[in-house]
C-alpha cells in the first residue's frame, strides 16, 4: 500500500478471503467444526503472505538509506494509526454492547445486529479509497506539492460522493426489502434502524477518508486523539438514547456521531488544505440522489428482482448527472483508462 501497488494489494485482499472461504469449508465438511474454520482461516492467511512476497518486487535499499531509517520514527507514526484504527472499530460496533447490557433482550440484539451488518456493506466498499488515498496524500505532502495535493482531495471526495449517495439512497429506501432479501419476515421491524444505520455509514465513510488525509499529510495523532474522543461522546450518548429509543436511539447515537466525526473531519481538512469539494458539484450530486431516493421509495420490487431495480435506477441517475453537466470528458476518461489496465 505505501509503494501505491493498488493492483497487486487488490489481487492479495481477493484471493485471501476465497482461499479462507475454501479451507473453511473443506475442514468444517472433515468434521473438524470450529478448529476447521480457525485453520482454515490460519493456512489462508499464511498462503496470502507467501503471495504478497512474491508480488512485492522492490529491489534492496542501499547501506546509505538503511542508516538514515529510524525504527523510532516508524513506532511514532504508526502506533496512532493503529490506535485510531481500534477506536474507528469500536466507534461502529460498540452499540451492540450497550444494547445487550440496557436492553437484556437477545432478540433486540440479534435484531440490531442483522442491521448492522446489512449497513456496514457500503462502509466496508468504500474503505477502499482510504487505503489508496493515504499513500497518495503522503507522498505528495512530504514532496511540498501542495496543488497536487488539493487535485487528490477534491477528486477523492467527489468520486465519493458520487458513488455513496445513490447507493445510500437505494438502500435507505428499500430497507424492508433489503432485510427480507438477507432475513426471514421477523427482521422486518429493524427495517427504521437499517435506514439511520445505512446513512452513519455514508458519514463515517467520509470521515474515514477524511481521516486518511490528515494522517497521510502527517497528522495521525490528531486523528487518533479525535476519534477517541468520539467515542467518549458515543458511550455518553448511548447511556440517554438506548434506554429512550432501543434499538433505533442506538442507530440514533451511531447517526448523530457520525454526523458530528465528518462534520469535524471537513473543516478541518478545509482549514489546512483550503480545498473540499466544490458547491455546484456537491448540490447537483444532492439534487440526482433525491430523486434516486424518490423513484425509489414509490417503485421497487421485492426479492432478487430488486437488484434489477437498483441497475435501472442507477443508469437514471448517472444520466440525470450526464444532463446536469457533472459527469464530464474526463470522467469517461478515467473509466476508459480503469478498463483498459483491466484488460492487459
Amino acid at each position: 500500500n505505501g509503494l501505491r501497488q493498488f493492483r497487486e494489494q487488490a489481487i492479495v485482499k481477493t484471493v485471501f478471503p476465497i482461499l479462507r472461504l475454501i479451507f473453511m469449508f473443506l475442514f468444517v465438511l472433515l468434521g473438524l467444526k470450529v478448529f476447521g474454520s480457525l485453520l482454515g482461516t490460519l493456512i489462508a492467511t499464511i498462503l496470502s503472505i507467501f503471495l504478497s512476497v512474491w508480488l512485492l518486487k522492490i529491489p534492496l535499499p542501499s547501506t546509505t538509506q538503511v542508516s538514515k531509517f529510524l525504527p523510532r520514527d516508524l513506532l511514532f507514526f504508526s502506533v496512532p494509526i493503529i490506535i485510531a484504527s481500534l477506536a474507528m472499530t469500536v466507534l461502529r460496533n460498540i452499540n451492540l454492547l450497550f444494547i445487550k447490557s440496557f436492553l437484556g433482550d437477545n432478540t433486540l440484539v440479534g435484531l440490531y445486529t442483522a442491521a448492522l451488518t446489512i449497513s456496514n456493506l457500503p462502509y466496508l466498499i468504500f474503505l477502499s479509497l482510504p487505503a489508496t488515498l493515504f499513500p497518495t496524500i503522503s507522498k505528495s505532502a512530504s514532496a511540498g506539492n501542495e496543488n497536487l495535493t488539493k487535485k487528490y482531495i477534491q477528486q477523492s471526495l467527489r468520486y465519493l460522493l458520487l458513488l455513496i449517495v445513490p447507493i445510500t439512497a437505494l438502500l435507505s429506501a428499500t430497507s424492508v426489502e433489503v432485510l427480507l432479501l438477507s432475513y426471514s419476515s421477523v427482521y422486518m421491524s429493524a427495517a427504521p434502524t437499517l435506514t439511520l444505520l445505512i446513512i452513519s455509514s455514508a458519514f463515517l465513510s467520509f470521515y474515514a477518508t477524511l481521516c486518511s488525509i490528515i494522517s497521510g499529510s502527517g497528522k495521525p495523532k490528531m486523528v487518533m486523539i479525535i476519534t477517541l474522543f468520539f467515542v467518549i461522546i458515543l458511550l455518553i450518548l448511548n447511556i440517554y438514547f438506548i434506554p429512550w429509543g432501543g434499538i433505533f436511539g442506538a442507530a440514533f447515537t451511531q447517526l448523530l456521531m457520525s454526523f458530528i466525526a465528518a462534520t469535524w473531519a471537513s473543516l478541518y481538512v478545509y482549514a489546512k488544505f483550503k480545498v473540499l469539494l466544490r458547491l455546484k458539484s456537491t448540490i447537483k450530486i444532492m439534487v440526482s440522489g433525491l430523486l434516486v431516493y424518490s423513484i425509489t421509495t414509490y417503485w421497487h420490487y421485492t426479492g432478487i428482482y430488486i437488484v434489477i431495480n437498483y441497475v435501472l435506477i442507477l443508469l437514471l441517475y448517472l444520466l440525470v448527472l450526464v444532463l446536469l453537466g457533472e459527469i464530464k470528458k474526463d470522467d469517461w476518461e478515467i473509466i476508459r483508462k480503469i478498463f483498459k489496465k483491466n484488460e492487459r
